[in-house]
């Protein structure tokens, strides 16, 4: 079995560093010709069902995929992206200098970073982990693909190569990127994290990235 984890496309909010959590941008331009290209790049398999975050960046991201392959597309709430509180809606470059201290804990170790209002990295750890166990015990074999967001998806990578959420930031995910879990049986291997190339070969890298 193979579960698919990528990274929603490109919005206007990418390109400026401004964060988004649960603010529900759409995709840009950009963006949609990512989830385009991503779409094509999976149509060498066989997907069995796309499921989605509720933001509608990784909805209209995951529609090209089941359109394609004409497979369900499931939105789960555990997907969805982290709740920034007071942080949404700024710009990071912003963020380090009006909050020092505060977004030298968030790069360092993210897990002891008290952002207020915000939905802590345990909470969004506890729920991604519950969807990918959910979806190991309820697929033995096919192709499965997750639309999400950043956080879930580096957070799901971090418990699979047996690191700590605090490695979070050492994870790269790129818009519209895709990384790979196989498992047979009870054993499981990443065998690919944030696949880009297919998007290099159509000149749709993100045009800008940050943490």
């Amino acid at each position: 079995m193979k579960l698919i984890l990528a990274r929603h496309g490109q919005t206007d909010w990418n390109t400026c560093f401004r964060v988004q959590g649960r603010t529900d941008i759409p995709l840009n331009e950009r963006g949609r010709a990512q989830a385009q290209a991503l779409s094509e790049r999976l149509s060498c398999m066989k997907i069995d069902v796309v499921y989605a975050s509720p933001l509608q960046r990784a909805q209209e991201s995951a529609r090209f995929i089941a359109d394609r392959q004409g497979c369900p597309l499931i939105v789960d709430e555990r997907l969805i992206e982290r709740d920034f509180g007071e942080w949404e809606g700024v710009i990071m470059p912003e963020l380090s200098k009006t909050q020092p201290a505060l977004w030298d804990v968030w790069v360092k170790t993210p897990e002891s970073c008290a952002i207020p209002g915000a939905e802590t990295v345990q909470q969004v750890n506890a729920r991604s982990l519950d969807f990918a166990a959910d979806v190991f015990s309820r697929y033995k074999d096919g192709n499965v693909v997750m639309i999400s967001h950043a956080n879930p998806v580096k957070l799901i990578l971090c418990h699979y190569l047996h690191a700590s959420p605090n490695c979070m930031h050492k994870i790269r995910t790129d818009n519209c990127s895709y990384s790979e879990i196989r498992t047979k049986g009870d054993d499981y291997a990443v065998s690919t994290i944030n696949e880009t190339y297919f998007l290099l070969q159509k000149g749709l890298l993100p045009e800008r990235s940050h943490l």
